[in-house]
């Protein structure tokens, strides 16, 4: 409740300020100034006015009311974030801004924008609508929210700043600028502008620690022809960084922009630059210096999505290093004796990932949620929400790390005690999914869209979905979360060998549990004759929850992919494991799995009636009306019982009830 004071309080303060501005609605995103998903502490506008701690999403307050906008990720968490607010929350999918305009048009007659933390695609599409119910658009200088939280808005580490060496990216920085120059000179123009923190990163090897999960600079850049001029918080970066670099590397402050762009005297220059990546502010400071200025895609996410050879190989190494930490972390887990908490589980598993010297930082907050808390898609625990983990609940467990070798990213719903037939099934049909995706082969030139009906059509199968993308691009020791290809419905863009993506299928059941599986994969090329085909190969090495899985809902071909990656994931683990965690590992992911071979139940009757004819006295056999009887109207689990009921001291009949026992074996391992 006093938390909930405080957020009222910092609203309160807010429209204020929104009534002496004449400021009907004021739009607070999550969005910084350098427009990046995983937002700087300091610049967590959206965490701080309200509570919301997403990584995606934006609000609306009005003089009486708040409005908040999330997707399907964020339904569950913002709710309980929010609570004691007086908040109204929307799915984006459903209802969005622009479905906002439209409801409120002769309620509100302007919002509010800030033009540093808004894209430029963005601020048109906003002016656009509120065109057309007669809204205002109000173009802010500074963040009013800055009017009141005050803080320190420094962020840049410049100490931490690394160069990745061509052994780990494949290519020095020369040959990726050279791509830039080449860009500028086929599209004619003077001059490129990328915002984006990543994009550069990728274009110069250039790495830091600015960001909690992202191993990137807090920066933005600015290409001419023959130099490229990198505006940082602070210029003085280490000699031993700044030296590796050639002079066409410039390295200035934020403010020395306007006194660049006045220097080149570029009042007849073409700029080019993407909208969706550039926000509406430096958008208008660029119009203002150019003769004109074209919209183009950031061509460094193209570039950046397609992985070489080398970092390929290097990704393999860092999944390897992942998967001896997740499989030390599961023998942990699985043979604790005391009650864990959620906190237990985000220590461990982050700290036996940082002991490698290749070890960076997380690629992400890490989740772990534990029963009603798993079923929250992105949750977080904390010293408010932690929960002690029940011998009856499931565990959704999604962490990562940032390697200098890449970023790694997995999930696995863990098993505590005995699980229930409903938890078993659904998890069943998130690996059906999972599989199918895994084992995709189709037509080179073929979108996400196509991967993403593979993977939920087991669950749509039962009148099931889940509310997130089944995949996303991610990055080369970059963000964990890359475009331009992802797996959804809403993405067009061609998979292409070497894009490295996520496989996560999911299942949530609100109040209960939470299911997901995710593996990192890397898109491969092959040849039928002369059409290229697109192959998916799988890097992440975890064990699956094997007590989850019902095999008999499992295919042939499932099981015979499942059989092939436990043995490599144990061949290629073992090595570096102490002898209790090997030994534990071949139980947990091959004996476990493989002792039984779930023989087809007609070739099980086979047997038993071939016994029976052969063996048995004619007093001693059963009738055959009774099996033809079974088949209609009794289970086989009955025909079994039936069975049971013959006892006597003949050998033959000896033989049949031994038989019979191995079959039931058999038959509840199958079930």
């Amino acid at each position: 409740m006093y938390k909930n004071n405080i957020f009222q309080q910092r609203v309160s303060q807010l429209r204020k300020i929104m009534l002496g501005s004449n400021i009907d609605s004021f739009l607070v995103t999550h969005d910084d100034e350098r427009l990046t998903e995983y937002t700087p502490k300091n610049y967590e506008r959206l965490k701080w006015l309200v509570g919301f701690t997403g990584s995606a999403g934006y609000l609306i307050v009005t003089i009486k009311n708040l409005y908040l906008f999330v997707d399907g990720r964020y339904t569950l968490q913002s709710k309980n974030e929010t609570k004691g607010l007086k908040i109204t929350l929307y799915d984006i999918s459903k209802f969005d801004l622009f479905s906002f305009f439209k409801l409120f048009q002769n309620k509100l007659k302007n919002i509010a924008l800030d033009l540093k933390s808004i894209t430029t695609s963005q601020h048109l599409k906003y002016k656009e609508e509120s065109k057309k119910v007669g809204w205002k658009i109000v173009d802010l200088k500074s963040n009013l929210i800055d009017l009141i939280w005050k803080r320190d808005l420094k962020v840049q580490d410049t100490n931490s700043i690394f160069l990745l060496s061509s052994k780990y990216t494949g290519a020095k920085y020369e040959k990726k600028i050279n791509l830039i120059f080449s860009f500028l000179k086929e599209n004619k123009s003077d001059m490129l502008f990328l915002q984006n923190s990543e994009s550069l990163a990728w274009l110069l090897n250039l790495r830091g620690k600015d960001f909690d999960c992202t191993p990137i600079l807090y920066c933005f850049s600015l290409f001419t022809i023959n130099k490229v001029y990198v505006f940082l918080e602070d210029k003085n970066i280490p000699l031993k960084v700044k030296n590796q670099f050639s002079k066409e590397i410039v390295f200035l402050s934020y403010d020395n922009i306007n006194k660049i762009l006045k220097q080149r005297k570029i009042k007849s220059s073409k700029t080019l630059l993407d909208p969706k990546t550039t926000s509406k502010y430096y958008f208008n400071l660029l119009s203002k210096a150019s003769k004109s200025v074209k919209f183009i895609e950031d061509p460094v996410q193209k570039y950046k999505s397609i992985k070489n050879s080398t970092e390929i190989q290097n990704i393999k190494k860092a999944h390897l290093l992942d998967g001896i930490a997740i499989c030390k972390f599961l023998y942990w887990v699985k043979n604790k004796k005391e009650r864990l908490t959620e906190l237990d589980i985000v220590k461990k598993i982050d700290f036996l990932r940082s002991t490698n010297s290749e070890y960076i930082s997380r690629s992400f907050p890490t989740i772990a949620g534990s029963g009603a808390n798993g079923a929250i898609i992105h949750y977080i625990p904390n010293a408010n929400t932690n929960k002690k983990i029940s011998k009856n609940d499931i565990l959704l467990l999604d962490s990562g790390g940032q390697y200098k070798l890449g970023t790694t990213d997995v999930t696995r719903t863990i098993a505590f005690g005995k699980v229930n037939q409903e938890q078993s099934k659904n998890y069943t049909l998130v690996l059906k999914g999972h599989i199918a995706v895994s084992m995709a082969i189709f037509p080179e030139g073929k979108s996400g869209r196509y991967l993403d009906n593979l993977a939920r059509s087991f669950l749509w199968a039962d009148g099931k979905d889940f509310a997130h993308g089944t995949g996303h691009g991610v990055g080369y020791c970059l963000n964990v979360h890359e475009g331009p290809f992802s797996i959804s419905d809403r993405n067009n863009i061609p998979l292409k060998k070497g894009m490295v993506f996520s496989n996560e299928p999911g299942f949530y059941k609100e109040k209960s549990y939470g299911i997901r599986i995710e593996n990192l994969v890397v898109a491969d090329q092959i040849k039928f004759g002369t059409k290229s085909f697109i192959k998916i190969n799988t890097l992440t090495l975890a064990p699956y929850e094997t007590s989850l899985i019902r095999k008999n809902m499992l295919t042939k071909d499932e099981i015979t992919w499942l059989k092939s990656y436990n043995k490599n994931l144990f061949k290629n683990i073992s090595p570096y494991l102490l002898e209790k965690e090997k030994n534990w590992l071949y139980y947990y992911t091959i004996k476990r799995f493989h002792e039984y071979n779930p023989l087809h139940i007609s070739t099980i009757f086979a047997i038993i009636s071939i016994i029976h004819r052969r063996y048995l006295p004619k007093r001693w056999r059963w009738r055959r009306s009774f099996y033809s009887k079974s088949t209609n109207n009794q289970s086989k689990s009955n025909y079994y019982e039936y069975c049971k009921h013959y006892q006597c001291d003949n050998r033959s009949c000896f033989e049949l009830h031994l038989i019979y026992s191995i079959i039931k074996n058999f038959y509840n391992n199958v079930k």
